[in-house]
């Protein structure tokens, strides 16, 4: 546990057994800086500006404090851990394998973008202030997510589905996107997914159970498929549905 601060060049190696902790004080993680094996590193308090790599299996973990992601073009990790605390930076951070989110802030301007797995879950409200984009397989199971001056976005590769009557909210007056260019399925729940944000869907919806109210517009070109048993509803805002937009199912 490292408990003061400190400016860091060097490699930090923890085993499958073992984890390394900055609890308190001000980190500087320089670009030189590398995070690798196989164990955790976590980030549990204080303020840390990380500008390292990572490599390996590490796992990476934030349960606190505030941490900024600001290497330039960006950062890269095998697994990465949202417990609490606030992830910010302009350089932002693309994930390879696990992208967990149960709580705290994504506030990050050069967003979090998870190419493996990503699971957000846990009964709270989570806050995102800044992007978070998925390239690969999503599944979103539990709580809400307040998007505040945010952009959450599915890339083109992308499957973001809502396994339960998922709901996005806002506390009005910001800024808030919600892009689909891949698949948005709607694959459980039998009551209404609300998203509170425009949403732009340019890839495919499904909607397998249930509703998927858009509740505050958006402009798309893609395609509309909700199953026998699934509904689309668009209650308000201004929609645009442009030339290339089609309704299937």
């Amino acid at each position: 546990q490292l408990a003061e601060g400190g400016i860091s060049s060097g490699a930090f190696n923890p085993a499958a057994e073992g984890r390394v902790t900055l609890s308190e004080g001000t980190h500087l993680l320089t670009t030189n800086a590398t995070i690798g094996g196989a164990g955790e590193f976590v980030c549990s308090g204080g303020t840390v500006t990380n500008l390292a790599l990572g490599s390996g299996t590490v796992t990476n973990r934030i349960s606190g404090g505030t941490v900024y992601f600001d290497r330039p073009g960006g950062s890269t990790m095998p697994n990465l851990l949202i417990t609490g605390g606030a992830l910010n930076g302009s350089g932002g951070v693309t994930v390879s394998g696990l992208t967990l989110w149960t709580d705290g802030t994504i506030g990050s301007a050069g967003g979090v973008t998870a190419n493996g797995l990503l699971i957000i879950t846990n009964t709270v409200q989570r806050d995102l202030s800044g992007v978070l984009r998925n390239g690969g397989q999503a599944y979103w199971d539990a709580g809400t997510i307040r998007i505040r001056n945010g952009v959450l976005e599915n890339l083109t590769n992308g499957v973001f589905d809502l396994t339960f009557d998922a709901t996005t909210t806002t506390d009005g007056g910001n800024s808030r996107t919600i892009n689909n260019a891949g698949l948005w399925r709607k694959s459980a729940g039998t009551g209404t997914a609300n998203m509170q944000a425009p949403f732009n869907n340019n890839g495919t919806v499904e909607v397998n159970s249930g509703t998927l109210q858009l509740a505050e517009g958006g402009i798309s070109s893609g395609a509309f498929n909700p199953a026998s048993e699934g509904r689309v509803t668009l209650s308000g805002g201004t929609h645009v549905l442009t030339t290339n937009a089609t309704f299937g199912g």
